[in-house]
This record gives C-alpha cells, sequence and structure tokens, in this order.
C-alpha cells in the first residue's frame, strides 16, 4: 500500500518527479510496540498494557525501526495498523477510547521528535476481516469497529491528518479474508487524502466520502446532516466484490435488507433502521422510523463486514460514527 498510494499521487500530481518512500512495517503488531515508552506514560493507560510477547514488547518496534528515522523529514506519514489491536481486545478497556488515546499520543509523540511542526499523517481505516453472510453476533465481536472508530476520531483534523475509508473493501486474498484482495482501490482513496492534507491540491472529486457534521431530532425523525458530499447527492450502494480467485463476496441482505443506520432508546439495546425509513436528500439523510424519532443515540456501519454504505457522488463511502442525540426536538416549518 505504501508502494502504491505513491504511485497514485505521482499519476494525479507529481508526474515523473521521484519520490522517496521509508517503509518500517511488521504484520501482525500492536500500537504498543509501535509508540515510545514516554508516548505510552502520557496515556491514561499506561498501567493496563498486559505483557506481550515479541515482537509486541511495548515500544520494542519504536525503538528498533521507528526512532533511527527521525532525523529524516518527510512530506507525510501513512499509517495502516489496528488489526491486532482489534483481535487482541483488553479486559476491562474500552477499546475504542483506548486506541483513540494510544494513537493520538503517538502521532503528537512523533510529531514532537522529529521537530518538524504537525507533518500530515494520513490513516488507512480497517477493512472488513470476515466474509459476507457472518453472523451478526461473530462480526460484533471482531472488535474492527471499535478500532475504526477510533481512527475516524483520531483523522478528523483535516487540516493536518485524514481517514481513508476501506470497509466495503472486503473479500478474501491468498492469506485470508483479514487481507483484503483491493488494496489498489484503498491506496487510491489514501492517495486522495494526501493530495488533501499534505499537498493542498485542487481536484476534480472528493477526497473523502461523507463526513457527519451534526445530528438533529425533529418532531418525528432524526435528521443526519453531511459534509463532503460533492456536486452529486448521498446514496446508498450495497456493497459488492470479489475474492481473489474470483469468486464472488458480495453483500447477503444487501441495503434492502440490512441498511447500515441503527438507533436505540436505552443505550444498550439497537435497532436497525429499516430502509423504507432512511430519505436522503442532497447532505441531509432522514431517518423517519418511531425509534429514530426518540432515539438517545445513532451509529452507522457499526459491524465488521457492512453489507451497505451511504456513499457521495464520487463513489466515497462515508466512515463509521456513534453520535448521542440532544435531547431538545426542532419542529420543522
Amino acid at each position: 500500500m505504501c508502494y502504491m498510494t505513491v504511485r497514485d499521487i505521482a499519476k494525479m500530481r507529481l508526474g515523473s518527479r521521484p519520490v522517496g518512500l521509508v517503509q518500517s512495517a511488521w504484520c501482525g503488531t500492536r500500537i504498543e510496540s509501535w509508540m515510545s515508552a514516554e508516548s505510552i506514560r502520557k496515556t491514561p493507560y499506561a498501567n493496563q498494557i498486559p505483557i506481550w510477547p515479541e515482537p509486541n514488547v511495548p515500544s520494542g518496534l519504536y525503538n528498533a525501526m521507528i526512532a533511527p528515522w527521525q532525523h529524516f523529514p518527510v512530506r507525510a506519514l501513512l499509517w495502516n495498523q489496528g488489526e491486532k489491536n482489534a483481535m487482541e481486545k483488553i479486559d476491562g478497556v474500552d477499546q475504542t477510547a483506548y486506541y483513540t488515546s494510544m494513537l493520538g499520543s503517538m502521532i503528537t509523540d512523533w510529531r514532537a521528535k522529529k521537530g518538524m511542526g504537525d507533518f500530515p499523517w494520513l490513516i488507512a481505516s480497517l477493512p472488513p476481516s470476515l466474509p459476507a453472510g457472518t453472523s451478526r453476533e461473530e462480526q460484533l465481536d471482531s472488535g474492527r469497529m471499535e478500532i475504526r472508530l477510533a481512527q475516524a476520531a483520531v483523522g478528523r483534523h483535516a487540516e493536518v491528518a485524514g481517514t481513508a475509508v476501506t470497509l466495503d473493501l472486503g473479500g478474501v486474498s491468498s492469506w485470508d479474508a483479514n487481507h483484503q484482495p483491493n488494496k489498489a482501490e484503498a491506496s487510491r482513496r489514501l492517495a486522495l487524502q494526501v493530495l488533501h492534507v499534505a499537498y493542498r491540491a485542487k481536484m476534480d472529486t472528493m477526497w473523502t466520502g461523507p463526513v457527519l457534521q451534526s445530528v438533529q431530532p425533529v418532531s418525528d425523525a432524526l435528521l443526519l446532516k453531511f459534509q463532503g458530499v460533492s456536486a452529486l447527492k448521498m446514496s446508498l450502494r450495497d456493497v459488492e466484490g470479489k475474492n481473489l480467485d474470483g469468486s464472488s463476496d458480495d453483500c447477503t441482505l444487501c441495503c434492502a435488507q440490512s441498511p447500515p443506520f441503527e438507533v436505540t432508546l436505552d443505550g444498550e439495546n439497537w435497532q436497525l433502521v429499516p430502509r423504507k425509513d432512511v430519505v436522503i436528500s442532497n447532505a441531509v439523510v432522514e431517518l423517519r422510523s418511531p425509534a429514530a424519532a426518540n432515539a438517545t443515540a445513532v451509529r452507522y456501519a457499526f459491524l465488521d463486514f457492512v453489507e451497505c454504505v451511504l456513499q457521495n457522488g464520487d463513489g466515497l463511502p462515508a466512515g463509521p460514527f456513534w453520535r448521542t442525540v440532544a435531547k431538545e426536538p426542532v419542529t420543522m416549518v
């Protein structure tokens, strides 16, 4: 993905200009191993980290594979990690809050040590790790959604960071469903983020999918307002993909039976909003189900393999979100 992202940046902007790449990577590793001891101590979870074996010893990979490059100036940094943290949860810890804290502390630390200010940091959000049709219970236990929410929260600062959404790029590669075969599209989306954040490039297409701006209850519905919509309005799209062997890895229930929006009345039990109750108009999604009108919170794309995504006119999907709802309704006039 490092190579293909820069390849696409060259195609869209740099032409034949040479680009230097430094890749420090180790498959199947936790974020704590890529953090300095100092950055770990600055998190509220410093005393809750279990003793992981190598190569996941806290700060081990940072000392060996990151610190030696600190004197190199960079234009931007690409972060493609999170699978191991999703798979191996820490008992009694909110995984979204934990990963958000760790990733935020690490970014601050790497930037400070390099001494270049807030250089752009681009995140490749986690793709699916399970094939289409996997039971809802197994999907909710995979941990992918919690890490995606954390990545979206950290990458929300558009001036210095960005997140490429890949939750619709499932499939089974030569390894397994944990490694999506369509890394070319994931890299293209990451390249769009780099061009916007690092180069401030003006593009004919959007660099991001719809980004939730606000949640507002009205008399009989819930209004979700978005940015990053482009000139063409938003729409729901069935998730369709191919496995590396050419077989299909498409949605099973799709948008008709498994739309991506859920609401809760009590903060614990979640209900899908039926497709007929999802009304899209330009940059607004209106959820008209009785449960949505009285919801205390709403979430989108909270499954490992999301069967239906909200996309803008450029075909880029919205990233996951989980948002509480203000109690004071507004009457539409």
